[in-house]
């Protein structure tokens, strides 16, 4: 039975990996870890929704789509970094993002690359939007919506 079809309806759990998408690639980035290496630590427990409650769920992430978009992500990082970049409006500079922000656009943007035909881009743009949302409550919120939103029409124009 493939992953994708275990526990839970697949938006949710495409949710829940999209989330530890970002959470590999921020961890990619720190602690200068392969794909590979990450994906195993991530998929060898369950993710804990919230640590400190006892009572917390375990939620079942789409590992499949996890994996795709680390992996993609990661495969096509100087791609996925130079449209990021292009895509910034003035007074933000790749070079200069945090980790984490940086994370979440890479993440972002791998998936609309991707362009998958059950995923419509506005759902990618909302999912990471919502992520971006639970970290900051500032500007990024409003970056991450705009540069997703300005490569999903460049992206999707391809296909």
């Amino acid at each position: 039975m493939s992953s994708s079809s275990s526990k839970g309806p697949l938006p949710k759990r495409r949710a829940v990996a999209r989330l530890m998408a970002v959470q590999a690639l921020y961890q990619m980035q720190v602690a200068e870890q392969s794909a590979d290496e990450v994906l195993a630590q991530q998929l060898a427990g369950p993710l804990r929704l919230d640590e400190a409650d006892a009572g917390a769920k375990t939620a079942e992430p789409d590992t499949e789509h996890l994996v795709t978009v680390v992996r993609e992500a990661s495969r096509k990082s100087a791609e996925l970094d130079a449209m990021v970049s292009g895509s910034l409006t003035s007074g933000w500079d790749l070079e200069r993002i945090e980790p984490l922000l940086r994370a979440l656009l890479k993440a972002g943007v791998a998936e609309l690359w991707m362009g998958k035909a059950d995923v419509p881009p506005k759902t990618v743009i909302a999912e990471y939007t919502d992520i971006a949302r639970s970290f900051y409550d500032g500007p990024e919120v409003g970056l991450v919506n705009a540069v997703l939103d300005r490569l999903a029409k460049t992206l999707h124009e391809r296909f």
